[in-house]
């Protein structure tokens, strides 16, 4: 019996270990990303169109807040009741001349990127918003998760 009882014991602390586990992996990005953001004090200015209307470009600020190497990033295009994933940003200018851009960014404030973004074609006349994510693998839970964050939408009149 007791046998048993110390069997049923041990069971029950596993899965509370393994519940605890579960809940940090899902919970967890979220939490830090919150809590300790990579990318601080976002916004976004400059936003023009150029060739005709099908090239949008706008200047995006941010200060890096601390070490973390970009694994992912993805910028999508809303308008129209449409949406256009995955669409390709170019770099044009940056504060850090960086060859890999983004990945190997510094931490310091006071920061910029220039972006251009291709507009499709159903939206060269009409206004849009263009939305986007960075996906970061820092130093202290980088095996355990990668953190998101989101960019600053953008607004193209």
């Amino acid at each position: 019996m007791k046998a048993l009882l110390l069997a049923l014991r041990a069971t029950i602390a596993l899965l509370l270990c393994a519940e605890q586990y579960v809940l940090a992996a899902w919970a967890g990005p979220d939490i830090e990303a919150t809590i300790a953001p990579v990318l601080r004090r976002q916004h976004v200015d400059q936003v023009e169109r150029y060739e005709g209307g099908r090239l949008a470009c706008f200047t995006w600020h941010f200060d890096k807040g601390r070490p973390a190497r970009a694994e992912d990033a993805g910028w999508t295009v809303r308008g129209g009741g449409v949406v256009y994933p995955y669409q390709r940003v170019r770099t044009i200018a940056d504060s850090e001349d960086v060859g890999a851009g983004i990945i190997l960014r510094p931490v310091k404030p006071g920061q910029w990127s220039r972006k251009c973004i291709d507009v499709p074609a159903a939206l060269i006349d009409r206004p849009f918003e263009i939305t986007g994510f960075v996906e970061y693998r820092t130093r202290l839970t980088g095996r355990l998760w990668p953190v998101r964050q989101s960019t600053p939408e953008v607004s193209v009149p």
